[in-house]
């Protein structure tokens, strides 16, 4: 498992067959150097959570709170089916044979 953190740009052409991973799932925003690096990943047989959805949490309670003004616990059960939305795209994916990349779309 590579993790990438605070590390944009990381996943390219060149890094992609330098891997010796199963899967690429971080917090790192824009961690493909270009949209057709998923494409490599999948090519390899890695597995890639879209860092849009990884990353999702801090966002996504933020808006709760402070903007919508919803209770903790509320903010907190919309973070929590971000696991529920990864697991759907990672299904999507997986059933159409294309890149979990391309079935968040």
């Amino acid at each position: 498992m590579l993790i990438p953190a605070a590390l944009g740009g990381l996943l390219t052409a060149a890094s992609v067959p330098r891997l010796r991973c199963a899967a690429v799932a971080g917090p790192a925003n824009n961690q493909l150097d270009r949209p057709q690096t998923a494409g490599l990943l999948h090519e390899r047989g890695i597995l890639w959570a879209p860092d849009i959805v990884v990353g999702a949490g801090g966002l996504i309670h933020a808006t709760a709170i402070e903007l919508l003004h919803e209770a903790p616990e509320r903010a907190g059960e919309r973070v929590e089916a971000i696991g529920d939305t990864l697991a759907a795209i990672l299904a999507r994916a997986r059933a159409a044979g294309i890149a979990p990349a391309a079935a968040v779309r």
